[in-house]
């Protein structure tokens, strides 16, 4: 299995933002293929994380 780590930006404030890495995610579920042609494809999985770590803060 891959190791797998997500970099997200989350939270604005007074213009600033944060930046979260999430190390060590497995998928519990995933969905091999649900496309529809010329659609905008949105999906939520479900996921866990062994660890995180603050990349950026606002201070």
């Amino acid at each position: 299995m891959p190791d797998i780590k997500i970099i997200a930006r989350q939270g604005k404030l007074n213009g600033q933002s944060e930046r979260i890495a999430l190390i060590g995610v497995v998928f519990s579920e995933l969905t091999l293929i649900q496309l529809e042609a010329g659609a905008l494809v949105i999906e939520e999985l479900p996921l866990s994380a062994e660890d995180f770590e603050y990349l950026d803060r606002i201070k």
